[in-house]
C-alpha cells in the first residue's frame, strides 16, 4: 500500500516524529487497517506494525496479529469483529490524534461477540488495559465505541482497567460501551476471585462531551469490577463532560454491575450533588416484572472529599421517582441509595429501583371518551345550577 501524502489527512501534520509516538514502552503499537475488508479481528492481514521507515501505511509496514506485549489500535473509520480468543498488552479503541490514525475524526468500533475471548495485560507488566476515546483534537471529535453481544473480556491488570474518554490528560474522544451478552470483568474469570481492575468513567483532567457504559437488558452474565469510578470537571468551553450511566431494562430486568470495593463519584460534590455531569440514564425495552431491580451492588458508595456522605447522581438524590412507560403500561420506581459503609470486602451495598406500581395507560379512544363524559357531566351540573348556555358553549 502506497504512503500517503499529508494532503490525505485533513487538519493533522502528519510527520515521521509524530507517527513515531506510536511505539509504547516495551510494546509494539498495531493497528487495525481491515486490508481484507472482512473486518475480521483474527485476520493477521488486517494489522499492521509500523516499518523501519516509521511512517505509517507504507510498504515497509509489517502485517501480523497483536501479540500479549502489543497495543492493538483501532482507529476512527475502522470497524473490528472478534469472535475468537486474543491476547494483547492493551486495547485502545477510537485515537483521533493516535499514530497511524487516518484522517478526519469519526467512530471506531470494535464488535466483540459470541466465541470471543478477549484478555489484556496477562503475563505482561502492560497495566494499560481497555482505553475508548484519546486523544482528539477538540472535544466530540471521534468517538470509540465497543458493543459486547458474548464472548468474555478479562482485562487481567489494576491500575487503570477500562477507561472511558480518561486518558491522555488532554483532550479526548467520546466513548461508549454496550454490553448485552457474555461476561465482562477487571481481572480473572476463576471463581470469583482475582478481580483488580477498575471502570472509569470520564476524568477531571479531560475534555470531552460523553462517555457512557450501559448495560442493555439481562443477558451479559457477569459485569464485575474492582472499583466504579466517575470522575469529572463541570461543563465548560472545552467540552460537555457528560459521563453516563445506563441501564435498558427487558423482561427480566438488567445485569446488575458488581462492585468488590467501592462506587464512587468524584465531581466537586455539593450536598452530595455532583458539580459535573455524572448522570444516570434508565430506559424500557421489555415489560419488567413488579419488583425491585438492582442496578448495582458494591462494598461500598464512597462519599467524596467534603462531602457528608456518598454522592449520589446529578440531581438525582435517594427517593427519586423513576418513572417509565412501555408497552401500554407506565411503571414508577424510586431510586434508592443503601451504603452499608465499612470497607469489608462484603458486597452488602447497592443502588436499586424500588417498585412502587404498574399502571394501564388509558387507550387515546378510551381517554376521549372519559374526556367527553366528564364535560357531558359538568355540563349537566351548570344547567342544573343555572350556568348560561354562552358559557356552557365556552366549556364544551
Amino acid at each position: 500500500m502506497g504512503r500517503r501524502s499529508p494532503s490525505m489527512f485533513p487538519g493533522f501534520v502528519v510527520t515521521a516524529a509524530v507517527l513515531a509516538v506510536a511505539r509504547v514502552a516495551g510494546a509494539a503499537q498495531i493497528n487495525f487497517f481491515n486490508s481484507t475488508g472482512t473486518g475480521a479481528w483474527n485476520d493477521p492481514q488486517n494489522w499492521r506494525a509500523i516499518g523501519p521507515d516509521l511512517a505509517w501505511r507504507t510498504p515497509d509496514d509489517d502485517p501480523g496479529l497483536p501479540t500479549s506485549a502489543d497495543t492493538a489500535v483501532i482507529h476512527d473509520g475502522f470497524a473490528a469483529a472478534l469472535t475468537e480468543r486474543q491476547v494483547v498488552g492493551d486495547v485502545v479503541v477510537g485515537w483521533p490524534l493516535g499514530g497511524g490514525a487516518p484522517g478526519e475524526p469519526g467512530v471506531a468500533t470494535l464488535n466483540i461477540g459470541p466465541g470471543a475471548e478477549l484478555v489484556t495485560g496477562e503475563g505482561t507488566t502492560n497495566t494499560s488495559g481497555i482505553r475508548v476515546g484519546r486523544a482528539a483534537p477538540f472535544a466530540g471529535a471521534g468517538r470509540g465505541v465497543i458493543n459486547q453481544t458474548g464472548g468474555s473480556v478479562n482485562i487481567m491488570v489494576g491500575t487503570n482497567g477500562l477507561r472511558l474518554s480518561q486518558a491522555d490528560g488532554t483532550t479526548v474522544a467520546d466513548s461508549l460501551y454496550v454490553i448485552s451478552g457474555g461476561s465482562l470483568r477487571g481481572g480473572s474469570n476463576v471463581n470469583d476471585t482475582g478481580i483488580i481492575s477498575p471502570l472509569n468513567i470520564g476524568s477531571a483532567a479531560n475534555a470531552f462531551n460523553r462517555a457512557e457504559f450501559r448495560v442493555n437488558g439481562s443477558g451479559a452474565s457477569d459485569i464485575r469490577f474492582e472499583d466504579l469510578s466517575i470522575r469529572l470537571a463541570p461543563q465548560d468551553d472545552a467540552g460537555e463532560r457528560q459521563a453516563i450511566l445506563s441501564f435498558v431494562i427487558d423482561n427480566n430486568g438488567v445485569t446488575p454491575i458488581v462492585i468488590e470495593d467501592q462506587f464512587d463519584i468524584q465531581a466537586g460534590a455539593v450536598e452530595g450533588n455532583p458539580v459535573g455531569n455524572a448522570l444516570l440514564a434508565i430506559a424500557l425495552a421489555g415489560t419488567p416484572a413488579e419488583e425491585d431491580i438492582v442496578l448495582i451492588r458494591a462494598d461500598r458508595l464512597t462519599p467524596t472529599s467534603g462531602a457528608l456522605g456518598y454522592v449520589h447522581f446529578k440531581d438525582m438524590p435517594d427517593g427519586t421517582p423513576i418513572v417509565r412507560q412501555f408497552g401500554g403500561w407506565e411503571y414508577t420506581w424510586n431510586l434508592d441509595y443503601f451504603d452499608e459503609g465499612p470497607d469489608d470486602g462484603e458486597i452488602d451495598s447497592h443502588i436499586m429501583l424500588d417498585f412502587v406500581s404498574r399502571t394501564l395507560i388509558p387507550e387515546p379512544a378510551a381517554g376521549a371518551v372519559i374526556s367527553l363524559l366528564a364535560a357531558c357531566a359538568m355540563a349537566s351540573r351548570r344547567r342544573r345550577h343555572g350556568t348560561a348556555p354562552d358559557t356552557f358553549r365556552r366549556a364544551e
